[in-house]
């Protein structure tokens, strides 16, 4: 997954309409980064592979959820 993250070096921000804002630099907050980001439709696919490849998931197409309920395990 690292091959397709991005690093976040810097961070803007301000609200629309407001003449406040704040800019975080990662060198300033001495920090190597704050979080990757990558595309969602390509995580998507890959944690879907990855569902369908585990026996304790069952994936059921075009299903609505009413209701969860949990149960304690043990």
């Amino acid at each position: 997954m690292q091959s397709h993250a991005c690093r976040i070096d810097a961070v803007q921000i301000s609200e629309q309409g407001s003449f406040g804002r704040a800019q975080l630099n990662k060198a300033e907050e001495r920090v190597e980064s704050f979080g990757q980001v990558m595309e969602n439709a390509w995580l998507g696919r890959k944690l879907l592979v990855a569902a369908q490849q585990e026996p304790l998931i069952t994936l059921i197409d075009n299903a609505n959820v009413s209701a969860v309920t949990q149960k304690r395990m043990g």
